[in-house]
């Protein structure tokens, strides 16, 4: 099991026009050998791009869609629900802009 934190801090701009320091804490957790050369591939470009995955999951199950698991004997159906879900939601998404 192999483990990194990523301790990240920036300055933003507050409402007032002054310098605000913000800092975020990140651990991943791998199976996978982590090193100097690979953390930055492992960590921030695949992690980061799960969760951007995850949170599109969880605004599907949690702000209206109702996406929940779906049982059922045939493999077919489930996998046409869960596409037929994702093409639904895209279309709302370009429907906002």
């Amino acid at each position: 099991m192999h483990v990194v934190i990523c301790e990240e801090s920036w300055e933003e701009v507050n409402k007032k026009g002054q310098f605000e320091v913000k800092t975020s804490r990140f651990a991943w957790i791998s199976c996978a050998p982590i090193n100097r050369k690979n953390v930055h591939e492992r960590c921030n470009l695949y992690a980061r791009n799960r969760w951007l995955h995850e949170n599109n999951i969880l605004k599907e199950k949690h702000q209206g869609y109702q996406y929940e698991h779906i049982f059922s004997y045939d493999w077919n159906a489930m996998k046409g629900y869960h596409y037929l879900m994702h093409i639904a939601r895209m279309v709302n998404e370009m429907a906002l802009l």
